[in-house]
């Protein structure tokens, strides 16, 4: 297995993009997606795969790679002098070299910023205050919505996934994807919506649907719409 996983090294110079290889227990075929935020690609490959095997399996999707990763869209880096929308406000990056302090929000005379203190990694700073908003907001959020249904949920997580933008678990608990906190509020609230939802039906049946649209002014059709054509964009925010 350490050879199969080697091999992805080999690979990454082979096709021109970061490739990562993984074994599954579980898989019965080598599969591969492409991985938005590191705009690389995933391999998963069974247990009994041979590194020549996987080789070939990926050259063989050498054009499918190529052609994809040449429609992700341009990274966004969190560096001083760039500017994002946060819960629906834009701001932008600016490093205040006089203080060590954390990444902060600040609305000041040159408009709303997020103000990051002297140190070597800024970028990881921002991440550390967006996610703390996003968690904030969205564990507000989730308490609100499911009071309103008369559930609670059991606990409320923000992650860096990029598969789902949220999950809920049979036990009741809820994580989120911390870069939704980028997305325009309405797609935000639609999100904990969704999700709340399926505290009271862990299905997509006529039922969760009601409860759905009961909790959020967005529509399904309009928040998935949305997130369909501006996903990848939000997915690139972040360090590599």
């Amino acid at each position: 297995m350490d050879t199969v996983t080697a091999c992805a090294v080999r690979l990454t110079e082979d096709v021109g993009v970061p490739v990562e290889v993984s074994v599954s227990s579980r898989s019965s075929r080598m599969t591969m997606r492409m991985d938005v935020a590191t705009g690389g690609v995933r391999v998963s490959v069974p247990r009994q795969s041979s590194a020549s095997g996987v080789m070939a399996f990926v050259r063989s999707h050498e054009g499918w790679i190529r052609a994809h990763a040449a429609r992700m869209p341009e990274r966004v880096r969190l560096l001083p002098g760039t500017a994002i929308p946060v819960l629906g406000v834009e701001r932008r990056i600016r490093q205040d070299m006089c203080t060590r302090s954390a990444a902060r929000l600040h609305d000041g005379a040159d408009g709303p910023e997020i103000v990051v203190g002297r140190t070597e990694f800024p970028e990881n700073r921002v991440v550390d205050l967006l996610k703390e908003e996003a968690r904030r907001h969205l564990a507000a959020l989730t308490r609100q919505k499911a009071a309103a249904i008369g559930r609670q949920a059991a606990g409320v997580t923000v992650k860096d996934t990029t598969s789902r933008w949220g999950i809920c678990a049979p036990d009741g608990s809820i994580a989120y994807s911390w870069r939704i906190v980028l997305a325009p509020l309405d797609v935000t609230d639609y999100l904990v919506a969704h999700e709340v939802a399926h505290l009271e039906q862990m299905n997509h049946g006529p039922r969760f649907w009601r409860v759905c649209r009961s909790l959020s002014a967005m529509s399904p059709e309009r928040a998935d719409a949305w997130l369909s054509f501006h996903g990848k964009r939000l997915l690139r925010h972040g360090p590599p």
